[in-house]
């Protein structure tokens, strides 16, 4: 009863947050959310047709002050997962963290769906979740999870921050939009060589070799590169009509594998659960209700209520905002060289966000 009554009432905490989610047509406002997409990806992709829908007559429009709360909390909160992934994989095997992570953050959705009255999915939803959730969860974030033993956290959010950039390239050479105008093409120079400048600032300044953290650059954007091949997959997707159950599925794939990859990577036999300090325990906690549950809440009401140029701007505040932190409470440096990088990945992705407003 205790455990009915919690997902009862986180099932109407995030009804509140999403109530249209499902009561308009589900299948296009999932479309227009995977176009924007948790985490990283596709910012580049919003166009005429994603626009957010305007309220009925008969509701209220929010206010302003409620968006940009829900705003700062999206910048707040994901720009924050770089570092705790960071914590996190200080004292627990990188794969089996982020696994455990994405099981109950899967779980979760996927109970919170069924007490809003999800039904049960065919196989064709279970297949192409689990290749979403194959590509954004362990290609995306496993990747970023594997880099940041070599590579400072805010180094690699300012490098998966280039996924709007290859998104747009995979767009247009699989013919889903127009070719890109003179400022796309602009915009992807300078992110390239932001990146270039970047990589060689992280390996001057970084704290393991210049080997290892090439390593961890090529990783980052080896995920880069699949989290927007599965994106655009996702646009094609069998789905199921919850949006809360979709997300909840991919989670809970995504983290299946990363349970498998640790496995495979031999993890199980190095856990020490009594040697998990008490900052990565916190750190994989803050990662699962934070990071997931909450972040995506949020997310997820603003892209009903909010134009997609609007909340596309987490791709470049979210990087912004891992430096800071990183800084701040991880110790990592920053050089004038990282701040060149950073300011040319970050123009990159905010011409390329702000250019869909046209």
């Amino acid at each position: 009863m205790l455990v009915r009554a919690f997902f009862s009432k986180l099932a109407n905490t995030l009804a509140r947050c999403t109530l249209r989610f499902d009561s308009q047509d589900p299948a296009a406002t999932f479309q227009r959310y995977k176009q924007i997409q948790f985490s990283m990806s596709s910012a580049a992709t919003c166009s005429e047709n994603n626009k957010a829908q305007p309220e009925s007559p008969g509701k209220k429009s929010p206010s302003p002050g409620s968006i940009c709360l829900a705003l700062i909390a999206v910048y707040l909160v994901w720009g924050s997962t770089y570092l705790g992934i960071r914590f996190a994989i200080e004292s627990i095997p990188g794969f089996f963290m982020a696994g455990a992570r994405f099981v109950s953050a899967g779980l979760i959705m996927i109970a919170v769906a069924w007490f809003r009255g999800a039904r049960w999915l065919g196989l064709a939803v279970w297949r192409d979740a689990l290749i979403v959730g194959g590509c954004l969860i362990l290609g995306g974030n496993g990747a970023v999870t594997f880099a940041e033993r070599y590579v400072p956290s805010g180094e690699t959010a300012l490098l998966v921050g280039c996924v709007p950039i290859l998104m747009t390239l995979f767009a247009w050479f699989a013919g889903i939009t127009r070719r890109p105008g003179a400022s796309i093409f602009f915009a992807m120079a300078l992110g390239i060589g932001g990146v270039g400048v970047l990589a060689h600032a992280g390996a001057s300044t970084s704290q393991v070799s210049a080997t290892h953290h090439l390593l961890g650059v090529i990783v980052i954007l080896a995920g880069c590169i699949i989290w927007s091949f599965g994106s655009l997959y996702a646009r094609r997707a069998q789905r199921a009509q919850s949006a809360v159950l979709n997300i909840g599925l991919q989670m809970f794939t995504g983290g299946v594998l990363l349970f498998v990859a640790s496995v495979l990577a031999g993890e199980p036999a190095a856990l020490n659960l009594g040697a998990i300090t008490q900052r990565s325990f916190l750190a994989w906690v803050y990662l699962v209700m934070i990071g997931a549950v909450i972040g995506y809440s949020a997310y997820a009401w603003l892209v009903q209520v909010a134009s997609p140029s609007l909340v596309g701007t987490y791709a470049f505040v979210n990087p912004a905002v891992a430096v800071f932190l990183g800084w701040l409470l991880g110790a990592e440096p920053i050089s004038m060289t990282t701040i060149i990088g950073a300011c040319g990945v970050v123009a990159a992705v905010a011409i390329i966000v702000l250019s869909r407003r046209q």
